[in-house]
Parts: structure tokens; C-alpha cells; sequence
């Protein structure tokens, strides 16, 4: 077979036929999906059957391996039909990723998971070349554990020595999964590998896409609109399913109230969509306002949202966002260095926009218009600036399009820009200079500092775009 987007793979009719299934399973990507895709194989494999009975979980450690090798090929003595889950393996890693190692590793422990974040740290010492029995010895830590509480680790490492974790190089470990892939196992036996990233280089991985299925979990984690819409598309599904299942229905806002309160935790979404739905009870309708009686705020709001409020002359979503950042932990000369990106940004599209024929930019342009219209006009201007010598490569901020390939937030700058004067957006720099200056010199709280000068910008008089 190959590799297949999750939401092809659950809504496709892929798994209606048990018989046309391969012997092995990769999924990877974002957790909850990796969890959902592993059940709708298992229903599909098993149906009513015992999954006790006929499923062996395997922590994924890559010395443990060999554990899952000799599973595979051990009949079962109850019943003909097993399925082996390989669980967290880290097999498919990019070589020498031990700080994502290390990361899963806290992240594990913190959720009171020890024995699985003690073999995240086996494999960390097998990369590394480190014997867990020195990590409580007082000795100098690898670079990527040296952030870490000794006692996590000297608890951690004494966990490795009970079960006698080492560790080993995960190519070993690999070759000889591959090597059993490729001979096939026992009729009716089953391999299903979960993971949060893949290497695609990797051996084992193609030979996983070629005799066996491929699902890819993965959801953008960033804070760009698209990545955003990607995330909102996941979280609607789920919320749809969850609603359907329970024989409710979502009044308008009600996402947009999970969303503002969660962002994108897909566990944390589902929860706390549950206790919606168990305390509206009886109700056939859930509202906004039950969402905010029931759900705490926690999401971290990405920057980029705070900087469109500024952008857009929007004075409380820009305070609203800022005291929401600050309350997060973002240092305030982070919160603003990216409002003098922003405001640079505007400058430089203000003056684009006074450089073309008077009457050709329409503030009420659609984009499709300000493709065939504007965009060619675009390209010539950062021709221009890189003849006067400025490099994309080490001054991409100075150009209008920093990726050609990209339209539409273009399009969306020039609306913005046309909503300032130029000698505005020249006020706005020298103000935030004045702002760095302050957050690095005086005693004046940051909040005010920075709630100052945005205020300010949003407030100047502005143009009719």
C-alpha cells in the first residue's frame, strides 16, 4: 500500500473489507488522531472480540523491540487472531533528535507516565552514550537532559536499571523490525506502530509504506491562519462526532467559544466538550454561554492575533490579547518586537501602495482582482529592492512578498496598510522606540508601557483605506 491523510483514512472505505488489510500498521502525527485511527483498525480487525484477549501492548522503548519481534511470532494459545501495538516508538526519529526525546520524556513524567518516560531516557542514553546508572552520580548531564531535575532523572534512571533499560542504537533495533516485516509474520498477525514524528529517509519507514499502510495523523502546529484553519477543521470533526453521539446540537459561537478558551489541545477540547454536554443534561441545544459557565480559559493566544488587533486600529482586541500574551508569560520585549515587525511590515506596504497610479489600489478589491491586478505590481517592486543590494536571504522583512510563493498575506497588508498614512506608521516606529527604551530603562510596568503605545497607534486619525 502506502501512506494515507487521517481523515481520508476514517471517512474512506479503506477499512470496510478486513480482508484487504495489510499485516502492519504505521500511524504518526498528532496524538488523539493516532489514538482514534488505532481503534477504527482494531474495530475493524477484532469487531467483538476480546481486545484483551487477542491485543499485546508493547511500551515503545527501542530495545523493547525485540519484545514485539518475538510477540509477532508467537501463536497465542487461546486464539489464532493477535494484534501487537507498538506504542510511542521513537524507531522513526530523526538521527540525533534527542531534545524531542527529551521533551516527550518530561512530558510523560509530568502526566504521571514514569515507566514511559523512563524509556524515552533509555533511548536518549543510547544516543547520547551515556550508561543510566550514571545520571545519579553527581557526573555532568548530556546537553539535552542538562535543564532537568536531578531527581526526575535519578528516579528515572533507577526505574532503567530495575527493567534493565539500556538502550541500544535505533538503527539496530530498526533493521531487525524491517528484516521481520519483510519476511511477513504469522497468518491473522497484526503490527500497529504509533508515533508522534516520522524520518521518511529511514529504512524501515519505506518499507513500512510499501508492504504495509501509512496513516499520517500529522496537524500543523503553527500559528499561521492556515495552520490555524487546519487545526479549527480537526477540532470541528471531533466536536461534530461527539455531538452526534450524544444527541445534541451546537447553537453559533459554541466552537468559537471552545476554541478561544482551549486553542488547539485536541484531549483538553474533547473534555471539556464533555462537560458541556453532560451539564446542559437534558437540553437538546448547547450555548455559548454554557461553554463559558463551564470551560477555564487556558489558551495561549498566538502573537500573530495580537498583532492583526494593532494592525486592524482594533484598540480593545489589541488590549484584550496583549494582557492575554503578558498573562501567558511572553516577555513583553517579545510582545514588542513584534509589533515592530507589524508596523514595518505596514510601512513598507503603505509605501507600495503611494508608489502605484492613483486609482489602480481599490480598498474593496477582492483577491481574486488583486491577483491579476496588483500582484504582478508586487513581484517588480521587490525586483527593485533586491537591485538596490538587499538580500532575501538576510533581509527577507524588507520585502513585500518574503515568500513569492505566498499571495494572500499580501493581500491582506496592503488592506490593513491602507487603513494608515505613512507619516502615521512613521509615528508608530518612533513610538515603539520609545517603548524599548522604557522596558529596558525605567521601573514603569511593562503592561502600561506596552498598552500605551498600541492604544496610540489605534487611536491616530487613520484614512478610508
Amino acid at each position: 500500500m502506502s501512506e494515507i491523510q487521517f481523515k481520508l483514512f476514517i471517512h474512506g472505505k479503506l477499512l470496510d473489507d478486513r480482508a484487504g488489510l495489510p499485516a502492519v500498521f504505521l500511524l504518526y502525527g498528532e496524538d488523539l488522531l493516532v489514538e482514534q485511527a488505532c481503534d477504527r483498525i482494531l474495530e475493524c480487525l477484532l469487531g467483538d472480540l476480546d481486545r484483551q484477549l487477542h491485543c499485546e501492548l508493547v511500551e515503545g522503548a527501542v530495545e523493547e523491540t525485540a519484545e514485539v519481534i518475538e510477540k509477532l511470532n508467537t501463536y497465542g494459545l487461546l486464539a489464532s487472531l493477535k494484534v501487537v501495538i507498538l506504542k510511542d516508538s521513537s524507531l522513526f526519529y530523526p538521527k540525533e533528535n534527542e531534545k524531542k526525546l527529551a521533551a516527550a520524556m518530561a512530558e510523560r513524567y509530568s502526566q504521571g507516565s514514569k515507566l514511559a518516560a523512563a524509556r524515552r531516557l533509555a533511548d536518549i542514553c543510547a544516543m547520547t552514550g551515556t550508561d543510566p546508572a550514571e545520571l545519579d552520580s553527581g557526573r555532568k548531564l548530556p546537553s539535552c537532559l542538562a535543564g532537568f531535575s536531578r531527581d526526575m532523572l535519578a528516579e528515572l534512571a533507577q526505574i532503567c536499571r530495575s527493567r534493565g533499560l539500556r538502550g541500544g542504537p535505533a538503527e539496530n533495533w530498526a533493521a531487525r523490525l524491517e528484516k521481520a516485516i519483510s519476511r511477513g509474520f504469522p497468518e491473522q498477525h497484526y503490527l500497529i506502530i504509533t508515533t508522534d514524528t516520522v524520518d521518511k529517509r529511514r529504512s524501515l519507514y519505506k518499507t513500512i509504506a510499501a508492504k504495509g499502510l501509512v496513516v499520517d495523523c500529522s496537524v500543523a502546529r503553527g500559528s499561521r491562519a492556515a495552520d490555524q484553519q487546519e487545526q479549527q477543521a480537526v477540532l470541528r470533526d471531533n466536536m461534530q462526532q461527539l455531538l452526534t453521539e450524544a444527541k445534541k446540537r451546537a447553537a453559533p459561537g459554541v466552537f468559537e467559544e471552545l476554541w478561544q478558551r482551549c486553542g488547539f489541545e485536541p484531549r483538553r477540547f474533547v473534555k471539556d466538550l464533555e462537560k458541556v454536554i453532560d451539564y446542559v443534561g437534558s437540553k437538546d441545544v448547547i450555548q455559548a454561554a454554557d461553554v463559558a459557565r463551564v470551560v477555564n480559559r487556558s489558551r495561549v493566544d498566538p502573537i500573530f492575533e495580537f498583532t492583526n488587533a494593532v494592525a486592524d486600529r482594533d484598540a480593545a482586541r489589541a488590549v484584550f490579547y496583549l494582557h492575554s500574551l503578558l498573562d501567558a508569560g511572553v516577555h513583553p520585549l517579545q510582545i514588542l518586537a513584534a509589533m515592530v515587525n507589524q508596523v514595518r511590515k505596514l510601512l513598507i506596504a503603505r509605501t507600495f501602495l503611494d508608489s502605484l497610479p492613483q486609482g489602480k489600489w481599490d480598498p474593496k478589491m477582492n483577491y481574486p482582482r488583486f491577483k491579476q491586478v496588483i500582484w504582478p505590481d508586487v513581484l517588480e517592486y521587490d525586483k527593485l529592492t533586491q537591485g538596490r543590494g538587499v538580500s532575501r536571504k538576510n533581509a527577507s522583512d524588507l520585502f513585500l512578498a518574503s515568500n513569492p510563493r505566498s499571495t494572500y498575506p499580501v493581500y491582506q497588508t496592503l488592506r490593513r496598510a491602507g487603513g494608515f498614512e505613512k507619516a502615521e506608521l512613521v509615528d508608530a516606529m518612533v513610538l515603539l522606540n520609545l517603548a524599548d527604551i522604557q522596558l529596558k530603562s525605567s521601573s514603569r510596568r511593562p503592561a502600561l508601557v506596552l498598552e500605551n503605545v498600541l492604544l496610540k497607534i489605534c487611536a491616530q486619525q487613520g484614512r478610508g483605506k
